[in-house]
């Protein structure tokens, strides 16, 4: 049941999307299908052994700030999305992560892109605020991309 309401309530946030499914080879996978004329993508992350984890993209504001993001992989000739964020949420395959104020909200900027994690800056104001980075990284352990949690 509470798989469920998750479900729905991503559904919810992605206005661009035409559908979620459960993938039948992992209840854990969400497959998110959205326009891809609306999204440029800008990354793709590879692991250790030169291996794919995904690509990156973005949904442009403007010419590089963005209000939406998705870390996809093809599986199986079907996008898995790994990580996404919609404005103001922060989503891993655990569920949201975290919550950005949305009070003045403006959109994110990329500041690094490595093989296995990206840093952004988190901008409000229009543009004229930013506030600390975020770090969403490859977990080896876990076999997931999440935020990065400070020690």
């Amino acid at each position: 049941m509470m798989r469920l309401l998750l479900l729905q309530y991503i559904v919810s946030l992605l206005s661009c999307a035409s559908s979620i499914k459960e993938d039948g080879e992992s209840k854990n996978q969400l497959l998110y299908q959205f326009d891809s004329t609306e999204y440029t993508q800008i990354h793709s992350f590879y692991d250790k052994d030169e291996k794919l984890l995904g690509s990156v993209y973005v949904k442009y504001l403007d010419k590089d700030v963005f209000t939406s993001m998705l870390i996809e992989k093809e599986v199986n000739g079907r996008k898995d999305t790994l990580y996404f964020i919609n404005f103001n949420k922060l989503i891993s395959k655990k569920g949201i992560e975290a919550e950005v104020f949305n009070e003045g909200f403006y959109g994110y900027k990329v500041i690094m892109k490595k093989n296995d994690y990206i840093v952004l800056s988190y901008l409000r104001n229009y543009g004229k605020d930013v506030s600390d980075d975020i770090t969403i990284e490859w977990n080896y352990k876990e076999g997931l991309f999440e935020l990065m949690k400070a020690p």
